[in-house]
């Protein structure tokens, strides 16, 4: 990464144009899962089973996989889950009992490049029907999580494991299959949010560490770790308390213009505000989950009140969770989130197309209306200028513009699109499409 020169706002150390990536570059697997450049502009591609790495000036990924230190099913992690017992709580681990931690059987998931040489990758985790699986049995709960990736100045790795487990306390591992990851380069750099399968985190990478021979994993993880909070609906009826919730699937995820964070998922939505490090733990960027309001005599909201500046999903009929099923907690599945200059909110579902939320309302469209092909949208991206990208798992992608309605058909290598990341840190962007064919790293549209 050392000799491009490269600065946030510079131009692309990448030649012009739009270019292909895959086996012809030493891509070995399809479908490329995920694509991201890190902040000295050196190209991060993924599949389920590998991760690639392309430096500017050269012309042949590097492969990376569990014998080079990432935490593939070839390479677990041994954990010893033990510590105190919180006071009054029961089903803390305590035992001593080894369990293994690894991606499960989708292998890497989503990619996102961090500071110069880094990258985040997050793993498909082991769920089971146990929805907040403390219970000591329960083997699978390391499994999945995400990696800090470096690379160092002879190509190999450095790779941490960030083995999360709620802020309140580690008898809760409900956060494991990564599905969407969102870095921070622009307003407040070097922050990383991470759509689980059942909430959504903040991490501070450049806070973590491991905890030494006398400390307790459980206080150290609250230096680095902020988990975890969720928008909420509840099945067939406005939630009254935690009983019926449906929480979880989180694959949209976007920044809005001041740095808060949109979240979507499979049954509800909502817009989380960004709090500073002074308002957050001592001990760290703790995130308060829950979504109950919390006020003072006044009837303002107090420190570790309600997280959300929008939520969308209960009660319903009336907050409909973007789009609108039958019934409040009928899955929606959002799929992707962007933000347009003019602020407007785009998501996608591929089971309900596509809405617009203008700060007041929902405004609904037809996808094929846009020019994609198919009613599902797998993923959505904003562009400066105004126009979105759609994209499809089954036609490709296009660009669409609201205010004119033209669609524009995109050349890819595949038809099958995994996944949109536009790259914003170079002028002009980049959008970088990841297919079943390989990757289009897209300059001119």
């Amino acid at each position: 990464d050392a000799g491009t020169g490269f600065h946030l706002g510079s131009a692309s150390p990448w030649p012009a144009g739009n270019t292909t990536y895959g086996g012809a570059q030493g891509i070995q697997e399809s479908p490329v899962v995920a694509a991201s450049t890190d902040e000295a502009q050196n190209l991060w591609v993924a599949t389920n089973a590998a991760l690639y790495l392309l430096r500017p000036g050269e012309t042949k990924f590097r492969r990376y996989d569990g014998k080079d230190g990432l935490h593939l099913s070839s390479n677990p992690v041994a954990y010893k889950d033990c510590g105190p017992t919180v006071a009054g709580d029961d089903k803390s681990p305590w035992d001593c009992q080894t369990d293994y931690g690894a991606a499960w059987v989708g292998g890497i998931m989503d990619v996102a490049g961090g500071e110069r040489g880094e990258v985040f990758v997050g793993y498909d985790g082991q769920w089971d029907d146990n929805d907040r699986s403390w219970d000591l049995v329960d083997t699978s709960r390391h499994s999945g999580k995400l990696d800090r990736v470096r690379v160092k100045a002879d190509g190999t790795l450095q790779v941490d494991r960030f083995d999360v487990f709620s802020s309140n306390t580690p008898k809760y591992w409900e956060n494991r299959g990564v599905l969407r990851l969102v870095y921070d380069h622009r307003y407040h750099p070097h922050e990383l949010y991470v759509g689980f399968d059942h909430g959504v985190d903040r991490i501070v990478p450049d806070r973590f560490r491991l905890p030494g021979p006398s400390e307790w994993i459980g206080t150290v993880n609250w230096e680095w770790l902020a988990d975890h909070v969720h928008p909420r609906a509840c099945y067939h009826a406005a939630c009254v308390d935690d009983s019926n919730l449906m929480l979880g699937g989180w694959r949209g995820l976007a920044l809005d213009h001041d740095g808060n964070l949109w979240v979507g998922g499979h049954w509800a939505a909502g817009l989380v505000k960004w709090q500073p490090q002074s308002w957050l733990s001592p001990q760290g960027p703790v995130w308060k989950e829950t979504w109950q309001k919390i006020t003072d005599a006044n009837g303002n909201w107090v420190s570790g009140g309600n997280p959300f500046l929008y939520s969308f999903g209960d009660p319903y009929p009336g907050n409909p969770p973007v789009f609108q099923p039958a019934q409040e907690g009928d899955a929606v599945n959002i799929s992707g989130i962007a933000v347009t200059p003019d602020g407007t909110v785009w998501f996608s579902s591929d089971i309900w197309g596509l809405a617009s939320f203008d700060g007041h309302k929902f405004t609904y469209y037809d996808a094929t209306g846009a020019g994609l092909g198919t009613a599902a949208v797998h993923d959505v991206v904003a562009l400066p200028d105004g126009r979105i990208v759609l994209a499809s798992q089954s036609s490709g992608a296009v660009t669409w513009d609201p205010a004119t309605k033209k669609a524009t058909t995109l050349t890819l290598p595949g038809a099958e699109v995994q996944r949109l990341w536009l790259d914003d840190m170079v002028t002009p962007p980049t959008l970088y499409v990841s297919t079943d064919g390989g990757v289009a790293a897209l300059r001119k549209f």
